[in-house]
């Protein structure tokens, strides 16, 4: 929840559970208020977070601080303040080049064309997407001034049960009753191995128990499987209806299976 923003909803939690002592409130507060600014086109908070983290980013080998000044630069730029954004540069970037990212580089190009946006090299500096990853930069450096993970627990936790389950098979929306192909989890599922799985089992879709020599697999003349105590539940008078499509099939057409 304080990774997604949720901070008032973390915090109530962590209150109810008493667990307070064990959570970083604050810590992810202050953060997300900093991403806030960001996508509302603020730096002033990130910069003060910067100043208060400045030696251990600078040990970090961060380019954060140069990145952002290269924004506040390009909103200058963009506003027509093309000595404002060249005095800017020259305060706070430094004299020294070889230390510059490929964007303090291509800023220097902008002033000196006074942001003439037509030319492809420099549109990419002057895109409204800049602020929404220089939020993720942000995230980024956070995680790594902290050392935390780039996913939560909970998010591992899920990926590990995912795993388990996913076959060559799983598709967004395909099997109803499998976790890993319901929409909202395949997203998390998508790059990970599938299930190790020495023996196959085989389950009826309708009980979920197990075919065995004790529930013998059974076949619809469409081509669906259930088990053989399935068939009897849904048997009346020599005739069986099919869960998934309704239809009415006569017992004797419904055939055994044998798998070697």
């Amino acid at each position: 929840m304080l990774r997604c923003g949720y901070i008032d909803s973390a915090r109530a939690l962590a209150t109810d559970m008493n667990v307070e002592s064990m959570v970083d409130v604050e810590v992810f507060s202050k953060v997300q208020h900093v991403i806030s600014s960001l996508l509302n086109k603020d730096t002033a908070p990130c910069l003060e977070w910067i100043a208060e983290h400045r030696s251990k980013l600078r040990r970090m080998n961060s380019k954060l601080e140069q990145v952002v000044r290269v924004q506040n630069a390009v909103e200058l730029v963009r506003s027509g303040r093309v000595m404002d954004a060249l005095l800017y540069v020259r305060k706070h970037l430094g004299a020294s080049k070889d230390e510059w990212c490929d964007d303090a580089m291509k800023l220097m190009g902008l002033i000196a064309l006074h942001a003439h946006n037509e030319i492809p090299a420099y549109k990419e500096l002057l895109s409204a997407h800049r602020w929404q990853a220089l939020a993720d930069l942000f995230r980024e450096e956070v995680f790594t001034l902290y050392q935390l993970p780039r996913q939560s627990a909970f998010a591992m936790c899920l990926q590990c049960g995912l795993s388990a389950y996913k076959t060559p098979h799983c598709t967004p929306g395909g099997v109803e009753k499998c976790p890993t192909c319901q929409p909202c989890a395949f997203a998390l599922a998508e790059g990970l191995p599938y299930a190790h799985t020495v023996n196959s089992r085989l389950i009826c879709s309708f009980s979920g128990e197990a075919l065995n020599e004790e529930n013998h697999p059974m076949m619809m003349p469409d081509g669906r499987v259930y088990g053989e105590k399935a068939i009897r539940e849904l048997q009346v008078d020599n005739i069986v209806r099919c869960p998934r499509t309704g239809n009415m099939i006569p017992i004797d057409h419904v055939l055994k299976l044998y798998v070697l």
